[in-house]
């Protein structure tokens, strides 16, 4: 008769063991890499075409839309021409906005813009004691700079490029 050893019983078991729970944390990886090239696929077949710039449920176009129109108006494009460069820069990626700002939008963003500079000065020198702002603009070199400075004239606070 054959007599089954004990210990080697168990040694099979515990490698069982062993080899099903490589198993399960092996599937539990391909799972995660399934999901992780179906979420790319999914932005690879994205074929929507248009840009959401403009919410139409709050009537107001998007913070980084406007931010990008204060980088335009930093660059010195003119109010007219923001539209037109955001469409064309959105048709390299075969994109289209749902919306472009008008000229005159453009204009009230450039407000926004002055209002924003503004709000920060105010932050800025209201910590300090007797404070008067003066400012000054000059040309040079086809751009208008503008500078403000306290009364004390030991701190320039710094200088923003006019859009004209």
């Amino acid at each position: 008769m054959n007599k089954v050893n004990p210990t080697c019983c168990i040694e099979k078991n515990e490698r069982i063991e062993q080899l099903e729970a490589l198993l399960k944390q092996q599937e539990g990886t391909i799972n995660e890499l399934n999901d992780s090239l179906q979420y790319l696929n999914d932005i690879l077949n994205d074929n929507s075409e248009d840009v959401v710039v403009y919410s139409e449920e709050s009537k107001r176009y998007l913070p980084n839309i406007k931010e990008c129109v204060y980088e335009l108006l930093t660059l010195n494009v003119s109010a007219t021409n923001v539209g037109g460069v955001i469409t064309s820069v959105l048709k390299l990626v075969n994109k289209k906005p749902n919306k472009v700002p008008s000229k005159s939008t453009v204009l009230n963003m450039n407000l926004q813009r002055l209002c924003l500079a503004h709000s920060q000065i105010t932050e800025v020198f209201s910590k300090e004691i007797n404070t008067c702002l003066l400012s000054d603009e000059t040309s040079k070199f086809g751009k208008n700079t503008w500078a403000m400075s306290n009364l004390t004239l030991k701190v320039i606070c710094g200088f923003l490029d006019c859009v004209i």
